[in-house]
């Protein structure tokens, strides 16, 4: 899920404004040792500069899905309408590029569908490849764990939620704080009601004997990604070259080469096979590592009060009890299982406002290039 740690405010969008910006972000963080792994951002100088002098050893990703809108109206603009098709097709196909023979490959064919358009072909080398091709292209993002998030769009849906109970940009600063506390106390909210269901609900798909030992465990988002994998394990094998290890490298957990060697041998998928970043599920302080006496650890007390609740209560209290003690002592044995049918829901009618601002809505941002292009040519979403 995608949630706000702080919100800040600042003069102007320059390099020290983002200095200051991210240096109190780092003040946040618990564990000083431990930062962020990747950071995913547009392209803006300013706040990449600062991300390299505070996150020095953080890897900063560029939002795939604006590079691919860009690059797709400079094409609208400068390619021939009976080649604008293929070559938005051959771009698409280069930032997803597997490996770097496979880039190069597919970069070929993409120049040469392009070698009438020499601005365009150098716009697209100038502006993204050359400077950028290791923050974008999957060659070389497939290498750091960031989670499967390759573009900012669940930003920017999170910043419109906050928009919304802003209301409008002329309140004053306890309005603002009114406006992002509450912003924040929904996103907790949501966050709980994931856990509960982590613990509580299980998927068709999760009730495998391969995942015993992650129900209840792990996130269901993690078992999901673990199930969908392993729909590969009959055509790459143990073999890790043709696997991949695509969701192992950018997420942490099995990969469909390890999964197939787990289900030879027969044996269910271990939890320490899954990273810990999908096993919290609370919102508790993590513990440390290093505590001396293990006192944080003890259950003691926990267990020797649910033995005195669990002898106070009458007989239909205590068997509800037991049901739920026993779901977490024995997962693989749970009887929950998931409704029959998925439940339609009526999804709410998404309005486009096209460069214009909604009557009242006075924070609405400027559309960017491709939104003016794709408004003067008719050209829409979908590539």
């Amino acid at each position: 899920m995608t949630f706000a740690v702080g919100f800040a405010y600042m003069e102007s969008e320059k390099t020290d404004n983002y200095h200051w910006a991210l240096g109190k972000l780092k003040q946040l963080i618990t564990k000083q040792d431990i930062f962020p792994r990747v950071i995913l951002t547009d392209r803006e100088f300013a706040l990449m500069n600062a991300i390299k002098d505070i996150f020095p050893h953080t890897t900063n990703m560029l939002c795939t899905w604006h590079i691919i809108k860009n690059v797709n109206a400079r094409c609208t603009v400068q390619i021939p309408k009976d080649m604008k098709q293929k070559v938005k097709n051959l771009w698409r196909d280069v930032v997803e590029s597997p490996d770097e023979v496979e880039y190069q490959q597919r970069l070929n064919a993409f120049q040469q569908a392009c070698v009438n358009s020499s601005n365009f072909v150098e716009y697209v080398n100038n502006t993204w490849l050359t400077p950028h091709k290791e923050q974008f292209v999957e060659a070389w993002t497939n290498r750091v764990m960031h989670l499967g998030n390759t573009t900012t769009n669940r930003i920017e849906s999170a910043h419109w939620r906050l928009k919304k109970m802003l209301e409008h940009s002329k309140g004053d600063l306890c309005k603002c704080l009114e406006g992002m506390n509450d912003n924040i106390r929904l996103e907790v909210d949501n966050i709980k009601k994931s856990f509960q269901k982590s613990f509580y609900y299980t998927e068709k798909t999760h009730s495998s004997p391969f995942f015993q030992y992650l129900r209840n465990f792990v996130s269901r988002a993690a078992m999901t990604l673990i199930s969908d994998e392993m729909e590969r394990i009959d055509i790459v094998g143990t073999n890790k070259n043709l696997c991949g290890c695509k969701l192992r490298s950018t997420c942490e957990l099995p990969c469909a080469c390890e999964l197939s060697g787990y289900t030879t041998s027969g044996v269910p998928i271990p939890l320490d096979s899954v990273h810990g970043h999908w096993k919290k599920l609370t919102m508790e302080e993590p513990l440390e590592d290093d505590t001396e006496d293990g006192y944080e650890l003890d259950m003691s007390n926990a267990m020797e009060a649910i033995w005195t609740r669990f002898r106070s209560l009458d007989i239909v209290g205590k068997r509800a009890l037991k049901s739920k003690v026993f779901e977490l002592a024995y997962p693989a044995s749970s009887s929950l299982c998931p409704p029959p049918e998925k439940i339609k829901t009526r999804g709410g009618v998404k309005k486009k406002y096209k460069g214009k601002a909604p009557k009242g809505y006075d924070v609405y941002r400027d559309p960017s290039y491709f939104e003016h292009v794709e408004t003067e040519y008719g050209d829409s979403q979908g590539d």
